[in-house]
């Protein structure tokens, strides 16, 4: 049996517990989030979509962001960088 289809706000609301603004389900699903879009089908015009596809998509992006590292230097890293950037100048003669 599958799952029954619902609005996507409402099967957000099932499972997240909160309601979510209805431009943000648009930009979802037209944009994704870190390359992950949500899943849905139009019915008479809705867009639609289970609750599995709702946790599917938040787990997706949940994995995707986890995948981004960022990068964080600290003050030393930064003044050698500057330092570097100096020396190269120099001997450039600028």
């Amino acid at each position: 049996m599958t799952e029954p289809l619902l609005p996507v706000g409402t099967a957000y609301k099932n499972v997240v517990g909160q309601r979510i603004d209805p431009n943000l389900c648009q930009r979802w699903i037209r944009d994704g989030v870190s390359n992950v879009k949500l899943k849905t089908v139009k019915v008479g015009g809705r867009r639609m979509c289970s609750e599995s596809d709702i946790q599917r998509f938040i787990e997706e992006c949940t994995a995707a962001s986890d995948r981004q590292e960022i990068a964080v230097r600290t003050n030393r890293q930064r003044q050698a960088n500057v330092s570097r950037a100096d020396r190269d100048l120099k001997r450039f003669g600028i």
